[in-house]
């Protein structure tokens, strides 16, 4: 019913902001919260998608009703973004264009400090002002500009070398999660889902698994890699990676990389 997608979605949301908001609220510091760029740009970016994904349902042809567009296409908005996973109807049969902004949506994921999985909206807004800067800088080479956040503090450059450090570990697992995956021969769409689905825990993918969320079709190694991909994602990676390293378990010695 309408009122349980409501109640779903909410608490998706609420899940899926920085725990930080909401000591503020405690505090009843709503200016602060409403100035909090990383929370405008979650609610932005989820209100773009809706409103894309309600236009390309409706002139597809796919629902005759906007209003059933737009909710169902909020619902699933919602769900992908909080990497909560769930689906009140089958988006897999939506054009190509709604499900590839949906996927877009699984590597985004919530706000910093939040429950929901994937790279943050706070690491990719930076990353977005990193690439904007460095357009600048190409114009203007000798233009000194920081990246600020919300509050007119500088990101330092060990905050953005971290961000850039953990996009691209982020992007190195979630490719390798594809490599290993493709070992079973299945078309490019199941892959490729499978390894962002599950590396962002919301085990939602396109092609064979579908809504159902059921990855039988793959090999025993393959779900061990699945294993692999779902404990890294819920660990934020380092935690599970770490182990790998040398330096882990021979701390007294330095390794010069």
């Amino acid at each position: 019913t309408l009122y349980v997608k409501i109640v779903v979605m909410i608490f998706s949301i609420l899940s899926s902001l920085n725990y930080a908001v909401y000591f503020l609220a405690s505090r009843r510091k709503w200016r602060e919260i409403f100035k909090n760029n990383e929370i405008k740009a979650f609610f932005k970016i989820m209100g773009i998608a809706t409103v894309l994904i309600a236009l390309s349902l409706r002139f597809s042809g796919t629902y005759d009703n906007i209003w059933h567009a737009v909710k169902d296409g909020l619902f699933q908005v919602v769900s992908f973004i909080s990497t909560s996973g769930y689906f009140v109807c089958d988006y897999t049969a939506w054009p190509a264009f709604t499900t590839t902004i949906l996927m877009i949506l699984l590597f985004i994921g919530g706000c910093s400090f939040s429950t929901s999985g994937s790279l943050k909206v706070m690491r990719v807004t930076v990353l977005f002002k990193l690439i904007r800067r460095g357009f600048m800088q190409q114009i203007h080479p000798h233009m000194v500009k920081a990246v600020m956040l919300d509050d007119n503090t500088p990101v330092s450059a060990k905050a953005a070398s971290s961000i850039v450090a953990h996009t691209l570990l982020f992007f190195v697992i979630f490719f390798l999660g594809c490599v290993l995956l493709s070992f079973n021969d299945l078309d490019m769409e199941t892959t490729v889902t499978t390894s962002i689905g599950l590396f962002s825990n919301t085990g939602m993918a396109l092609g064979l698994p579908g809504c159902s969320g059921y990855f039988g079709m793959f090999d025993d190694f393959s779900k061990l890699v699945m294993c692999f991909l779902m404990i890294a994602g819920r660990l934020e990676m380092y935690s599970l990676v770490i182990v790998f390293a040398k330096s882990f378990w021979k701390p007294d010695k330095a390794v010069i990389i």
